[in-house]
């Protein structure tokens, strides 16, 4: 793998900043390949393979697949936030189970009274 790679003015090489994550390094390599792409794009020497590629990505149907991914992606935010709401709505309501049955005097734990 190249250590440098050529930057936008001139045909100075640059140097590549370390990678930090995992993520950071599968975001560049995207980036790069997707540069490498362009480039044989507008050169004319891309492949069948990366043209379909490109022509798939701007049909309709890719664009309601990609929605649809948001929109379950929202769908289980949803969800989940519900259910952690539910389980703070279940404590609360055994907390005011608990103190009402103090009011009437039942569940509460004491020491019997003893004889003097």
């Amino acid at each position: 793998m190249a250590k440098f790679k050529k930057s936008g003015i001139g045909n100075e090489p640059e140097k590549l900043r370390p990678v930090i994550t995992p993520e950071i390094r599968e975001a560049r390599l995207t980036s790069l390949a997707q540069d490498c792409a362009e480039r044989q794009l507008l050169d004319g020497t891309a492949s069948s393979a990366i043209v379909v590629h490109y022509l798939k990505l701007a049909t309709v149907k890719s664009q309601l697949e990609l929605e649809n991914l948001r929109q379950d992606n929202l769908l289980k935010s949803a969800k989940t936030d519900s259910l952690k709401n539910q389980e703070s709505d279940n404590k609360l309501f055994a907390e005011v189970l608990s103190a009402l049955k103090g009011y009437r005097g039942e569940g509460v734990e004491s020491e019997p009274y003893e004889d003097f």
